[in-house]
């Protein structure tokens, strides 16, 4: 019994080893713009890249983003 219990434990173990996946890396990304944040008076740190506001529970504010167009052609964003 023992040994069948090691040749299954072995089996299972040459079988998960003997598995590789094979990794690709992507291309470099096609993005043609940048956005860049405006920090609001209200923002925490100032020198984060996303909105950290101190703000009270139910209150609503305008944020602004500074979208810049890389490329030569017209671009289309939703924001």
């Amino acid at each position: 019994m023992r040994k069948y219990s090691l040749l299954i434990y072995g089996l299972l173990l040459v079988l998960f080893l003997g598995i590789t996946n094979t990794v690709y890396a992507t291309p470099p990304s096609t993005l043609s713009y940048t956005a860049t944040m405006i920090p609001a008076k209200n923002q925490i740190d100032e020198k984060k890249s996303y909105f950290d506001l101190l703000v009270t529970p139910g209150e609503e504010q305008q944020v602004a983003i500074k979208l810049n167009n890389a490329s030569d052609k017209m671009i289309k964003l939703k924001v």
